[in-house]
């Protein structure tokens, strides 16, 4: 006899394997290191999952079964930087390599550059 489950969560867990669920959990990994690493983005992690049936049907028309496919995606915020701020030159910007973000902020005292003979 064939041993049948009904496609649930409870079914996507043991199905293939696990294969279904160790992808998941992977995915929810990668959600979950993004929060850790990046507290202070607030946009939302997200993971979809998608199954996609086809009904396959005999000569008369008749779906007594499907094709289908199961896909997970995620989406993490992009990365972006702080804003930073350069002057514009023939040949490209220049920044400030002490503050980037503030074009002509003077180094501290005593804070000369690495290789400046200070």
């Amino acid at each position: 006899m064939i041993a049948e489950q009904i496609l649930d969560f409870d079914g996507l867990a043991v199905m293939d394997n696990g294969k279904l669920n160790i992808a998941l959990r992977n995915l929810m990994r990668v959600l979950a290191a993004d929060c850790h690493d990046r507290p202070g983005v607030d946009a939302a992690r997200t993971c979809t999952i998608t199954i996609s049936a086809k009904p396959e049907t005999d000569e008369s028309g008749i779906a007594e079964s499907v094709k289908y496919t199961v896909g997970f995606t995620s989406k993490i915020p992009k990365y972006l930087s702080r804003e930073y701020q350069a002057a514009i030159r023939q040949n490209g910007f220049g920044f400030n390599v002490d503050f980037p973000d503030q074009l002509n902020a003077q180094p501290l005292p005593g804070m000369g550059r690495a290789g400046d003979d200070k």
